[in-house]
């Protein structure tokens, strides 16, 4: 029986060792991988590449060993990208090999860890690194944060190796969301001569509780710059004040009119039961005297932007 064998084709591949001698060669890992952090997600895209175990000229598992490489965090628990500003963001990895074995990475203090793994000798067999982040999701700043990393495979017995360094890019977008508004009664006292008010309890998510701006807008103003219960033959002016819950201190708002105050956002883009943000509606006793029907309503539209 003749059995012909062909290896994998390593010559049209990037692999850091392409000699006719190699033992063992890493394929495809040399480059920048860039990567999209998804809200509310703690996995990102994972680094494809190829690896080759050569031996004789048969099909068969081979073991090797392998190191990765890259700066770890302080504690050593997991790997580090930092941003433009030296922001640490950290980040976890996990090697699989072509058998479908999973090992996680767990750097040493000099940010290498080590492993041992198989995969079927002559062939240029399919590998990957999962990552996933481990630092405060929400609480990271908008921006591009990177690192760089080496895998080394090692033929067992051998004595010889082959690696590829890459890079890991993790864009982070900026991100607002407001939630929690619900409808606002308002009941003037039975006292003549009260202003009336109600405050309404709020949430604004920030992408790493960056500052914003809010503008509100009157749906019955009709272009007066007033803010107007309806209907508007008999209409009632009121007033809207808006400030965080931390500070306490309120700023007013004009119609359709964008005030920026030093509100850190909510670091929760679910606002789970987390209200930083308060809405307060007056309507003078001024406006209150002249009223002849019994009902008035408007829509208020509040705006939020990221500063």
């Amino acid at each position: 029986m003749l059995v012909l064998l062909f290896a994998g084709n390593a010559s049209a591949q990037n692999c850091g060792n392409n000699s006719a001698k190699a033992k063992i060669r890493v394929c495809n890992l040399a480059h920048t991988f860039s990567r999209t952090y998804n809200l509310g997600s703690t996995m990102i895209n994972p680094v494809n590449f190829s690896l080759e175990v050569i031996q004789g000229n048969q099909i068969r598992l081979q073991p090797y060993t392998f190191e990765f490489e890259g700066t770890a965090s302080p504690d050593s628990s997991s790997y580090t990208l930092t941003n433009a500003a030296g922001e640490p963001v950290n980040i976890q990895f996990t090697y699989t090999d072509s058998q479908n074995a999973t090992y996680p990475l767990r750097p040493d203090a000099t940010g290498t860890a080590t492993g041992s793994a198989t995969g079927r000798s002559n062939l240029l067999e399919a590998v990957r690194l999962d990552a996933s982040i481990s630092s405060p999701l929400n609480q990271l700043a908008p921006g591009i944060y990177s690192g760089e990393f080496r895998f080394t495979a090692i033929r067992s017995g051998k004595g010889q190796s082959d690696s590829q360094a890459f890079t890991l890019q993790l864009s982070v977008a900026p991100a607002i969301q407001i939630a929690r508004l619900d409808p606002i009664p308002i009941t003037p006292s039975a006292a003549s001569g009260n202003d009336a008010q109600s405050t309404e309890y709020f949430c604004v998510f920030t992408q790493g509780q960056s500052s914003f701006s809010i503008r509100a807008e009157s749906q019955n103003s009709g272009g007066s710059g007033a803010f107007v219960f309806a209907p508007t033959d008999d209409g009632i002016n009121y007033q809207v004040e808006v400030g965080d819950l931390g500070a306490g201190t309120l700023v007013a708002l004009g119609n359709n009119q964008a005030v920026t105050g030093s509100w850190p956002g909510n670091g929760d883009p679910l606002c789970s039961g987390s209200d930083n943000m308060q809405l307060l509606i007056r309507v003078p006793a001024s406006e209150l005297a002249g009223a002849k029907s019994t009902t008035y309503t408007d829509t208020l539209i509040l705006t939020v932007e990221l500063q």
